[in-house]
């Protein structure tokens, strides 16, 4: 099975980026991978027009102060911890920096902090562009201000039996489970009645399969309401991770980033949420 090695944190110095990079840093640690914090600024409107007329300085201090706060969150968060990482400082787009990033460092996934303020949905949904589900087929950890790295003991899957089967999906949650001993309780989440029988069927035979050395169970939703009935699963379960799989490449994720559900699902305060593609 090929192990998470490359994880990139987009950070832009707020409260809730270096909660995600403190995050990043204990789930390196576990997946003994390396972290890429990648800090993409651009420059003000105008300030092109006064670098042609000779004021050059403006463009060199706001790559200075890019790389101070940078080297003060290397200090606070990185220094001492014992994984191995690197510090981006780049002017330009977040979402054309990511990808960039991406290619280049030869990313594997994609770890970011989420708040109400936040531009997360442009970033990952793009606007006349796709974002950065639409660009890369990586696994992307949206981690709440709130939320605290510590030992994982129960993820909730939610996937659809019927229309994927593909281990190297879920790789990433499987790396997750090892290492922490955790179960995974897998959800199928769809209209077609399905019982504990149909996964030793054709239908899900193989996600049993992948299952086999981990800690796992699995259970059913039906009906209109799939996003709440999720919701209230990872509840009731004390889920320390939700990770999800889309039926089509955008329709549940979709459904999920709804106006409606933003706050009880990306920005929900503790939550962390993986999605897997």
């Amino acid at each position: 099975m090929k192990n998470i090695k490359n994880i990139l944190i987009p950070v832009d110095f707020s409260t809730c980026a270096k909660n995600a990079v403190r995050y990043g840093v204990s789930l390196a640690q576990t997946l003994k991978a390396r972290l890429f914090l990648l800090n993409a600024y651009e420059y003000p409107i105008g300030m092109v027009e006064m670098s042609y007329a000779g004021n050059n300085d403006f463009y060199q201090q706001i790559e200075e102060d890019a790389h101070i706060e940078m080297e003060v969150l290397e200090r606070n968060l990185l220094y001492g911890t014992g994984i191995e990482y690197y510090t981006i400082c780049k002017a330009g787009p977040t979402l054309d920096s990511i990808c960039k990033a991406v290619e280049e460092y030869h990313i594997e996934m994609v770890l970011m902090g989420t708040h109400s303020k936040s531009n997360v949905d442009k970033i990952l949904f793009g606007g006349n562009t796709a974002g950065v589900l639409g660009k890369f087929d990586l696994p992307v950890f949206a981690i709440p201000e709130q939320a605290h790295f510590s030992r994982f003991d129960n993820f909730v899957l939610a996937y659809d039996f019927l229309c994927y089967k593909e281990q190297s999906v879920i790789e990433p949650l499987l790396a997750l489970a090892r290492a922490n001993n955790a179960t995974i309780h897998v959800l199928h989440v769809g209209d077609k009645n399905l019982d504990s029988q149909d996964i030793d069927a054709d239908n899900g035979s193989w996600i049993s399969e992948c299952l086999k050395d981990v800690k796992h169970a699995y259970h059913f939703i039906q009906g209109e309401e799939v996003e709440t009935a999720i919701w209230q699963y990872t509840k009731e379960e004390h889920a320390d991770l939700l990770a999800l799989k889309p039926r089509k490449k955008r329709s549940l994720l979709d459904r999920l980033f709804s106006k409606s559900l933003t706050r009880t699902m990306v920005y929900h305060p503790h939550l962390p949420l993986l999605i897997l593609q």
